[in-house]
């Protein structure tokens, strides 16, 4: 239902720099999310984490996380935005559904969200 193609994630340095550099920021206790809103590489998706938070398979279990959470929201998101998003430390110890919904906050802060998506929120707070 869901699939994240290949096409749609950064994979140059100078991609990643951009949207680094020039992109906001938006951070929770699990994750820090960078997006730049951009022509050049619009709808395009990157995930970091730091050799600080462990060995490759920690690590590379931590960016299937983030893919996951990013898969699973990514109809909800606008096109004309690029993310980066970076995990920290205690997304070691998190389970798919708190980095989805972590995932979910930072992107409404970020105001990334689709209007349709944006109502249905604000809708079910409203109960």
């Amino acid at each position: 239902m869901y699939e994240l193609p290949k096409k749609i994630i950064l994979r140059k340095k100078k991609e990643f720099a951009m949207v680094y550099n020039k992109g906001d920021s938006y951070s929770s206790h699990l994750m820090v999310v960078r997006v730049m809103k951009s022509t050049k590489i619009n709808g395009k998706v990157g995930f970091a984490v730091g050799k600080k938070l462990g060995n490759a398979v920690i690590r590379n279990r931590l960016k299937r996380l983030m893919r996951e959470s990013y898969r699973i929201c990514q109809s909800e998101i606008r096109d004309d935005v690029s993310i980066v998003l970076v995990g920290r430390k205690s997304l070691i110890n998190a389970k798919v559904d708190s980095v989805i919904k972590s995932f979910k906050n930072l992107c409404f802060k970020a105001n990334i969200l689709n209007r349709s998506t944006v109502n249905e929120k604000s809708v079910n707070n409203d109960h």
